[in-house]
């Protein structure tokens, strides 16, 4: 039986000289076409469903990607719980990668995955953020009990609201005020983010987080200004964050088993002026790039050894 068609005869048929790879181009150029038919509210409504790494991926196939990125970037940041000012896009990145860098953190057990394994790239925008959340309340508890722990009481918190409403009582100030000097209660407790309460602490000047997963700090920690020295030992940081050089008595780091391969400029120009380097080498100096933001740390080292400098907070 023939196939029957639609349209003139013949009008679909491939030429023999027609060239397999320009009619693969057109396959893919008319799978978009759609696109333009579609009106943009319920386009919009559409890219919800995608990740936000598949939504960028459709603008060179979207004639109106433009127009619909703006309406697209105000809904995540709804979502997301961000202010749609100008540090909005900002903010977005921030905890976009924030997210993903915790997902790829190696899980031991592959039956107890915590909440932010579950997320990777193509995690719809709502989904990633649910994710996020439970992880935060899940860490925020562990961190919770474990200061509860070392403050001598015997009761532990059940859920993350009433662990935080806890560190939000003015009733509670005098108890997190007691605690100076050193604090090492946090440290080995597994925590893939750590808690914005954090910053409760405004009297410990030596903080120990050592031996956990984490990927970065909350802007809180940058708030305790007579912090002395600050124990992140073997987690997972890739990079230092530039806030660390807004402590301003902060003596001492320590970066140990993480994946850091470079400095930001600023916190080298710190380090330089932590060991006076300008007061004792006279003789020498040093030529810091300010249109780098990030400098190699063999760079930095093998500069300090030629000064019979150490360089051993980091591996």
């Amino acid at each position: 039986m023939n196939a029957i068609t639609l349209g003139k005869r013949g009008h679909n048929q491939e030429t023999p000289e027609e060239d397999h790879s320009q009619k693969k181009q057109k396959t893919s150029e008319q799978k978009y076409n759609y696109f333009e038919f579609i009106p943009n509210e319920i386009l919009l409504e559409k890219f919800k469903y995608l990740s936000i790494s598949h939504f960028l991926n459709l603008q060179p196939t979207c004639n109106r990607f433009a127009s619909l990125k703006e309406k697209y970037f105000e809904w995540v940041a709804s979502v997301w719980g961000i202010e749609n000012n100008v540090d909005r896009d900002r903010k977005i990145q921030t905890l976009y990668k924030k997210i993903i860098a915790a997902s790829k953190v190696e899980t031991p057990a592959e039956n107890d995955k915590p909440p932010i394994a579950l997320v990777n790239s193509e995690t719809s925008v709502p989904v990633m953020f649910k994710l996020y959340q439970d992880q935060m309340d899940q860490d925020t508890i562990t961190f919770a009990n474990a200061l509860y722990r070392y403050m001598g009481k015997d009761l532990s918190f059940s859920s993350a609201k009433k662990a935080r409403e806890w560190f939000n009582d003015p009733q509670n100030k005098n108890s997190l005020d007691s605690i100076n000097e050193d604090y090492n209660g946090a440290s080995g407790l597994g925590l893939r983010f750590l808690p914005p309460e954090i910053g409760k602490l405004i009297n410990v000047k030596t903080i120990d987080l050592c031996d956990n997963k984490l990927t970065g700090l909350p802007p809180e920690i940058f708030k305790i200004e007579i912090l002395c020295a600050l124990f992140l030992s073997n987690n997972n940081f890739t990079e230092i964050p530039i806030d660390i050089t807004e402590l301003p008595y902060l003596k001492a780091i320590t970066l140990e088993g993480n994946k850091i391969k470079t400095l930001p400029t600023e916190f080298v120009k710190e380090l330089l002026e932590m060991i006076n380097f300008f007061e004792q080498n006279e003789d020498f100096t040093i030529s810091i790039d300010t249109n780098k933001t990030e400098i190699p740390i063999e760079s930095v080292r093998s500069f300090l050894n030629r000064l019979g400098v150490e360089l051993p907070i980091f591996v």
